[in-house]
């Protein structure tokens, strides 16, 4: 959180690339302050940092590993919160909060492999307005219809009524709920291709399949997903359509709660599963806080 008396308000803080009482030493009396009160702190850092002292857990990860053990972190959440089973709390807030629901084009290149694109938009639809580029469309799981939510970032330079996160289809004001997949009303699956960053492979792109949505538009019909499928197949959750994926924790895939290579998690993977589970739990427990 970048307002720092808004920390005692928490009840889960994790200080991650910031030893507060040295960086931020006026502020470092919020941190202290709020374990009064019960809040859990985490600290992770390669040293034993002035931070630390002040964390009932102090993680010292390998330098340069960081990215991996949040993504490790990541995968237990999506895993064990939205597939294996779904808490109403975190669908919830993803759905209002997040940019999960929107659509997103999939582009067939012409070797005929998948690769994600941009977002749907209501220039694709047809539709000619001002800033149709950045008015972007989810699917509504009520009716199963695409609609444009208000809020989107059209809204911030057209019209203010709109610039809110109310659950409202935007053109017409009735109550929409966003639906975070496109899973129950999908078209088929495809494997798309995502850009590799890591040194242990030769190959510099990651397969990964993923349910779509046939939708015609203004140029004809193009495939939809949406940004909680991209996000799960990034992560490699496995959902039983293929592709490159980890059905377990054992599995040594990128991006999992498993391994120590250097594009890996570089503590056990029982330590990432149980600050997932910590942090989840103490969410559902206070309310995101």
């Amino acid at each position: 959180m970048p307002e720092s008396s808004d920390w005692y308000n928490a009840g889960y803080l994790i200080t991650w690339g910031s030893n507060v009482p040295l960086t931020r030493t006026p502020d470092a009396h919020f941190m202290s302050e709020v374990r009064y009160k019960g809040t859990k702190v985490v600290s992770i850092a390669p040293d034993y940092a002035e931070s630390s002292m002040f964390a009932d857990t102090w993680i010292s990860l390998k330098v340069g590993s960081d990215s991996a053990l949040a993504m490790a972190m990541g995968h237990v959440i999506l895993k064990e919160y939205y597939v294996d089973k779904t808490v109403p709390f975190f669908l919830e807030y993803t759905r209002k909060y997040t940019d999960f629901p929107f659509l997103v084009r999939v582009e067939k290149r012409a070797d005929g492999t998948y690769i994600p694109g941009r977002m749907l938009s209501s220039r694709d639809m047809g539709r000619d307005e001002k800033h149709a580029d950045f008015r972007y469309y989810v699917v509504d799981d009520k009716t199963g219809e695409i609609v444009i939510p208000n809020g989107t970032l059209a809204e911030r330079w057209s019209d203010q009524e709109k610039w809110n996160i109310r659950e409202e289809n935007r053109d017409t004001g009735a109550g929409d709920l966003p639906a975070l997949s496109v899973w129950d009303d999908k078209t088929g699956t495809v494997e798309v291709e995502l850009p590799y960053f890591g040194n242990d492979r030769e190959k510099r792109t990651l397969t990964r399949a993923l349910p779509v949505r046939s939708i015609q538009t203004a140029d004809g019909e193009v495939l939809v997903t949406t940004v909680y499928d991209l996000t799960l197949a990034n992560y490699a959750i496995d959902r039983g359509i293929g592709g490159e994926s980890a059905g377990s924790t054992r599995t040594t895939h990128p991006i999992r709660p498993h391994g120590r290579r250097s594009t890996r998690e570089s503590r056990p993977s029982s330590s990432s599963r149980r600050r997932a589970r910590s942090q989840t739990t103490r969410s559902r427990r206070t309310g995101a806080r």
